[in-house]
């Protein structure tokens, strides 16, 4: 297949390295000093894990320079990260599952990024029908 038309949406998505780091007994700050200093972007904190963010090219350095630091890698990946996200109300979000699905039955589709954010009334609403 042609491959040009797969990239009409990629400009709503930044590629990311992302790294995250497991650990709830870290220090924020040595961490966040380790990240900056190795060229990484930003860090976020969720529950027991730190998930960094880095230019793609980036990754490895900050990678190897928080397993140098002795910090426990979960995971390491360059990731396509949405811009924008869409809020969706029930109708629209039905048809973007459906897309999905079709999406998934195409083995050449690896991977769908999706930008879009579905509050959880209506994925309650999505989950009665899909019953």
């Amino acid at each position: 297949g042609n491959h040009g038309e797969t990239h009409c949406v990629s400009w709503m998505f930044d590629r990311k390295g992302v790294v995250v780091v497991k650990g709830s007994d870290v220090d924020e700050d040595a961490l966040m000093m380790t990240v900056l200093e190795a060229g990484g972007e930003d860090m976020e904190r969720i529950d027991d894990t730190f998930e960094i963010t880095t230019g793609p090219s980036d990754l490895h350095k900050v990678k190897d320079a928080l397993e140098a630091q002795g910090y426990k890698i979960e995971r390491a990946e360059v990731r396509n990260i949405p811009q924008t996200t869409i809020d969706l109300d029930a109708e629209a979000g039905r048809k973007v599952i459906r897309l999905l699905d079709a999406l998934d039955d195409q083995d050449d589709v690896q991977t769908v990024s999706a930008n879009f954010n579905l509050s959880d009334d209506v994925m309650a609403e999505l989950a009665e029908e899909i019953k």
